[in-house]
């Protein structure tokens, strides 16, 4: 069936009537660059399927998108950012022969074929005309697995959790040296690995006054001190790591430095060895896409001060295999954290719900709603609050806030995580907040 449509209107009608053929498993592989045209149809799919279509927007930064209402489900994915050889090891197979009707987008960078229905988009040769060509499901298999089972679901054979016995950090920042100060205390062997010696034993001196001072507070014992002390070592060769059971990342909130590691690690590390990041808005398929071993890796979102924060949010991707995902769910029970379960979108839960709310915060300000003192003292009391949104910004730091919540933006495109005018500023005259004792309150 070939289409021709003349606005995005009817591109959506289009894919209102895609649904009903696509249902109740079905999927939808869409061919050629049409820009927008591809979420426009995937806007009317949804529509069809009695989904609210506003909400569907391009997953290209997260991979995939899931959107539920009772027994209706839609998968939305997007290959863009992914190359062939990328997408080969993902585990993609299992999702689009699972549960619910699924959208691919870019599928042109699929290196094997499923069975689905074709869709073939095109610009037209007038103004806003779009060519779309909709072909049968085709049920070819992959060379060399045989048949594909349209029948088969979603689902991973569990196996036992493989225990982590020793833990390697990168970074001893002021997340990476928490971690390390929790692991050790529980028994962990850990070692911290930093870009230079003198990075290094800055970060290891404040995790031995941080020990020195839960001793002194009698939080923890002599023993327990002692046992932390001779479980902590560091080191500036990223070879020292080799040993390890599991390695957290903990650097800068940065894509590419981040995947430059990963792919260095994985020619060091044993093959057993898991990965986890303690990212707060990067997605971590963008992570386990670029290294060699996607199913054992893991997000580890812990919180600052880690010492002190109960709360992990643990995270995996399509790709993460039940026994990497246990073995690191039991690593946040064993050092104290209650773990929650989290999907990989940018933010997670947490900053998925507090980033809007600090942003909010300083817009009322802007709007002049009130003062940043009156601000905080009205969230304070009137929610129990322990800290109004200005004091917890500038404990978290401006320039950290500012760098999510434009990840955030970037993913989501909603202006609720667009950051404000006056937080941009602050981060461009380097009032950062506690740490530079100035941001939005002076501290000096």
């Amino acid at each position: 069936m070939i289409v021709r449509t003349g606005s995005a209107g009817e591109t959506r009608r289009l894919g209102v009537e895609l649904a009903e053929r696509l249902t109740p498993g079905g999927t939808a592989l869409l061919f050629g660059d049409l820009g927008s045209g591809k979420t426009v149809l995937t806007q009317g799919i949804a529509e069809g399927l009695g989904l609210d279509a506003t909400l569907i927007q391009s997953p290209t930064y997260t991979l995939v998108h899931e959107y539920d209402r009772g027994p209706v489900r839609l998968v939305h994915v997007d290959l863009y950012r992914l190359q062939p050889e990328e997408v080969e090891g993902i585990g993609l197979e299992e999702l689009l022969a699972g549960d619910g009707v699924k959208v691919v987008e870019w599928a042109d960078r699929l290196p094997y074929r499923v069975p689905a229905m074709e869709v073939r988009l095109e610009v037209g040769g007038g103004a806003g005309e779009r060519t779309i060509e909709v072909l049968e499901p085709l049920l070819e298999s992959r060379p060399g697995t045989g048949p594909v089972d349209s029948s088969s679901t979603w689902t991973r054979k569990r196996e036992s959790s493989m225990e982590v016995e020793r833990v390697g950090i990168v970074g001893c920042g002021l997340m990476g040296r928490g971690i390390a100060e929790i692991c050790s205390r529980a028994g962990i062997p850990v070692t911290v690995r930093e870009i230079n010696q003198e990075v290094l034993d800055a970060g290891l001196g404040a995790v031995r006054r941080s020990l020195a001072k839960s001793l002194e507070k009698r939080r923890i014992d002599a023993e327990e001190h002692d046992r932390a002390i001779s479980n902590l070592s560091g080191t500036v060769d990223l070879a020292d790591l080799a040993g390890s059971d599991l390695v957290v990342e903990a650097i800068v909130e940065d894509l590419e430095t981040k995947r430059e590691l990963f792919v260095s690690l994985d020619d060091i590390v044993g093959e057993n060895t898991i990965f986890a990041s303690n990212t707060s808005s990067l997605t971590l398929t963008q992570l386990a896409a670029s290294t060699a071993r996607p199913d054992r890796f893991v997000g580890l979102h812990f919180f600052n001060p880690v010492p002190v924060m109960r709360l992990v949010e643990v995270v995996r991707t399509l790709m993460t295999s039940d026994e990497a995902y246990d073995a690191c769910w039991n690593l946040a029970q064993r050092v104290g954290k209650t773990p929650v379960a989290c999907k990989d979108n940018s933010g997670f839960i947490v900053n998925r719900l507090l980033i809007p709310y600090l942003l909010d915060a300083v817009r009322a300000y802007e709007n002049g709603i009130g003062s940043m003192e009156d601000i905080d003292t009205a969230m304070k009391l009137g929610c129990g609050y322990p800290m109004g949104p200005f004091t917890l910004s500038d404990f978290i730091g401006l320039d950290t806030m500012y760098s999510v919540a434009n990840i955030m933006f970037d993913e989501y495109r909603e202006t609720r995580f667009a950051p404000p005018t006056l937080l941009k500023q602050l981060v461009q005259a380097g009032h950062l907040g506690r740490k530079t004792g100035k941001g939005f309150f002076d501290y000096r």
